[in-house]
């Protein structure tokens, strides 16, 4: 989910049935002032740090899971 949220920080991500989606999203993004555009990117910024730290706590636990694992079926 962390991924997907990452990849859509600019726009939707999608199927080549939603062109008209992106070409709304561009039309919408040259339309925004100066300061709406930095208040976006920082709003994005904010959203990217609380991400990392699920990504880093999922990544631990696959990790942990992984271990237990070994620890358990294969010794």
């Amino acid at each position: 989910m962390a991924q997907r949220i990452e990849l859509e920080k600019d726009g939707a991500v999608s199927n080549y049935m939603t062109t008209s989606l992106y070409a709304q999203q561009l039309r919408a993004q040259e339309s925004m002032s100066r300061a709406e555009r930095a208040e976006r990117r920082a709003e994005a910024q904010r959203l990217l740090k609380g991400l990392f730290v699920a990504k880093v706590v999922s990544a631990g636990l696959i990790i942990l899971g992984f271990g237990f694992f070994v620890l358990f079926q294969l010794a």
